[in-house]
């Protein structure tokens, strides 16, 4: 069955093109990615701007474009954070009606258990798939940490910390001022600290990072983005940390060109990794283990394992 499955988030639109059964999926035709921020300023005005609203019509129209060669059986379209804390969102959805794109919003609960779904669906290791699995998804508006073992979800959490969300609400430019950064610090440190807590009761014997922060980062890593090198990269948080500092201490221009961070992630990748390096060092975790797949597998695994309960 071809299947297009769109994840339309705070700061990225991504479109997958793929053919799947109740086994996963069997071939990814395209995978694509466009940075939207549709999420710009929505911390301060509660509405998605105009300027927002025209980002994302001109992305759906490229993605309409190639779902149309595409030709799919079925198109399915989850819209997450900022569709959700938006009073305007009923405009974007409009957009997606003259597309014909029908878009769903989910709730923080429902994009947590997709972007599991999306990580394991079809999962071919039995070994890694019998263990406890933390799943943290960091995304424009908010971040998902999901505990899981198997296809089973045992524990998950929305918060409201995402990297545009906090970048917006603490950092004023670049170089980062030492006291806008600790305060941002202190921000995460005590969201995780205060929604995580069950983290520690039932430790996970592998952690992954799904979305923008954690791949982008892979790609600087290894000098260009590679899906089969960024996928299964492994971070610490030492490692973490060393970026940290790298990003806080340079201009925009210097991590756009020195290290090839996309322009649409430059300025929101620090937030992103103050987050993941916060859950780490809060729990212990030594490492994480980066992944490519996400909410939009994850739609499509919703759809194959809605037919079966049926």
């Amino acid at each position: 069955m071809r299947i297009a499955a769109l994840d339309l988030g705070s700061n990225s639109f991504l479109c997958l093109l793929a053919e799947a059964n109740h086994q996963g999926i069997t071939r990814v035709h395209k995978d694509l990615v466009e940075i939207v921020r549709l999420g710009k300023d929505l911390n301060k005005t509660q509405v998605i701007s105009r300027e927002s609203l025209q980002r994302a019509k001109v992305c759906l129209e490229n993605f309409k474009k190639e779902i149309d060669l595409f030709n799919p059986d079925k198109v399915l379209a989850y819209a997450t954070s900022a569709a959700r804390d938006a009073t305007n969102s009923e405009e974007f959805f409009k957009i997606g009606r003259d597309l014909g794109i029908h878009i769903e919003i989910i709730s923080g609960d429902k994009e947590a258990l997709t972007t599991y779904r999306g990580v394991f669906w079809g999962f071919s290791s039995e070994s890694k798939m019998s263990e406890k699995n933390l799943l943290i998804d960091i995304g424009g508006g908010s971040t998902e940490v999901i505990l899981g073992q198997e296809m089973n979800l045992l524990n998950a959490v929305s918060i409201d910390i995402g990297a545009v969300r906090l970048t917006e609400k603490w950092l004023t430019g670049y170089p980062v001022k030492a006291t806008e950064l600790q305060l941002l610090k202190s921000h995460v440190l005590e969201e995780v600290s205060n929604q995580l807590s069950w983290v520690k009761q039932s430790p996970p014997q592998r952690v992954l990072a799904v979305a923008g922060t954690p791949t982008t980062l892979a790609a600087a890593e290894l000098g260009g983005y590679v899906p089969e090198k960024v996928d299964g990269y492994v971070f610490t948080p030492e490692m973490l940390e060393r970026w940290i500092e790298i990003l806080s201490s340079s201009n925009l221009e210097e991590i756009t060109t020195k290290f090839g961070i996309p322009r649409g992630r430059a300025d929101i990748l620090l937030s992103g990794i103050v987050i993941l390096k916060t859950i780490l060092e809060v729990f212990k975790l030594p490492e994480v283990v980066v992944s490519t797949r996400g909410v939009r597998y994850g739609v499509v695994a919703n759809f194959f394992l809605e037919q079966i309960r049926e």
